[in-house]
């Protein structure tokens, strides 16, 4: 009989209190690695100082002044060739031209106030702009008087800012754009891989890549006197081809631009869906202005590897460019 009751007050004692919740070893394994996942990623950032610090960070790495040569005989070429230097070789007179002492001691002072600049942007925006602008200033100071075209006989000589000029540009640029704009709390980690599975999300992602490709493209082909190739010269169906694909991704963003602004200032957007009409077009036409251009290369004889550029720089922006339109294809077939 005392078993009995002893056993019974035991049972009675167990069921009155809390139990005790079974622990498979799955959930003990995945225990420590929830606790920090949250904090990576509801860390609020701003997409646009993230592409600005990794712009300013690329950009020294990159060509900084390019020179090009080239031997002309009664009108017809002879040969040429092209250097192209980075910042660092520009600090160790590696430029395949003279530079005074000057411009190599500062190439390497904006080649580390761009580094630090770019890191610095990460945590404090403005500190790392001033820091960058600098660096870019010093280097603009000191090399604006060698920049130019000079001919001497049949030897003509252009020199001009390279690829790695502009991305640092533009990331100073994007930067103050940037500092405009308020990190909303549901601008997390999180929430923005997450939108790169919608199809706005992709349609966004996608506009800038594209853009950002085609605008440092076509100042490298400035750069390199070669601003009619980027347009087109060979032939005016090309032209068409070349025009009608930038015209319509510009015209894209300039109406994802006007309906963000709209949203800023909550005002009412009756003609969205007149919108994402129009843009439903401007991504067809771009594809097809695209393919039609890489058919128009491949028939002329030009090659197929023409199309995809004559270097790595112009390859590297090409793919990009591509790589954007996929996105946007992407995108706007998930919002179908």
């Amino acid at each position: 009989m005392d078993l009995e009751s002893n056993s019974n007050t035991n049972s009675s004692l167990r069921s009155s209190s809390n139990p005790i919740p079974k622990l498979e070893a799955t959930q003990w394994c995945k225990e420590p690695s929830q606790k920090k996942l949250p904090f990576v990623k509801n860390i609020r950032v701003n997409p646009l100082a993230i592409a600005s610090s990794a712009l300013l960070l690329l950009s020294p790495f990159l060509t900084w002044v390019t020179l090009v040569a080239l031997v002309i005989v009664n009108g017809v070429l002879i040969t040429g060739f092209a250097v192209q230097s980075n910042l660092w070789d520009l600090a160790n007179s590696k430029a395949g031209l003279p530079l005074h002492q000057f411009m190599a001691t500062s190439s390497i002072i904006s080649f580390i106030f761009l580094i630090i600049g770019g890191l610095t942007s990460l945590r404090k925006m403005f500190i790392g702009l001033v820091v960058a602008s600098l660096g870019f200033t010093i280097f603009v100071a000191s090399s604006y008087n060698i920049f130019g075209y000079t001919q001497n006989g049949v030897t003509s000589a252009y020199i001009s800012p390279g690829i790695g000029f502009f991305v640092a540009l533009i990331g100073l640029i994007t930067g103050g754009v940037s500092m405009n704009q308020k990190i909303a709390k549901k601008n997390t980690i999180r929430i923005l891989v997450q939108s790169l599975k919608t199809g706005q999300g992709l349609l966004k992602a996608g506009l800038f890549v594209s853009i950002v490709s085609i605008v440092l493209d076509g100042l490298n082909h400035a750069a390199l006197g070669q601003l009619a190739d980027f347009l087109g010269s060979r032939s005016s169906l090309e032209m068409l081809l070349h025009n009608g694909f930038y015209i319509s991704l510009a015209v894209l963003a300039i109406g994802f631009a006007v309906i963000a602004f709209q949203k800023k200032n909550k005002e009412e957007n009756e003609n969205y869906g007149l919108f994402f009409l129009i843009s439903s077009i401007l991504i067809v036409a771009a594809v097809n202005f695209l393919i039609s251009d890489a058919l128009l290369h491949s028939l002329n004889g030009g090659g197929f590897e023409k199309f995809i550029g004559h270097n790595s720089v112009e390859i590297t922006l090409h793919i990009m460019g591509y790589y954007g339109v996929v996105l946007l294809i992407l995108g706007r077939f998930i919002m179908s």
